[in-house]
């Protein structure tokens, strides 16, 4: 029962140095907090508000004695 676990540590560790070892790849990838957003301007069927159901406002408090409080106001879906 010993082997297999010994195995399986094995594999872990080469593995983990791996990665470890080279960040070869970080350098190919692009930073995308740096990117600039995309702006929709030309909006599809799906973001129309007459495809939209109900839409809801989140919010969060905190009392003074640390308690948080989350709620969401919103309304039914027009039915019909």
């Amino acid at each position: 029962m010993k082997t297999p676990l010994y195995i399986l540590t094995f594999c872990v560790v080469t593995v983990a140095s791996e990665f470890s070892e080279g960040d070869d790849n970080s350098a190919a990838l692009p930073d995308l907090a740096l990117q600039p957003p995309r702006v929709l301007t030309d909006f599809g069927p799906d973001h129309v508000k007459s495809s939209r159901g109900a839409q809801g406002v989140p919010a969060i408090e905190r009392s003074a004695q640390g308690r948080l409080w989350a709620v969401v106001c919103g309304q039914e879906p027009a039915r019909g």
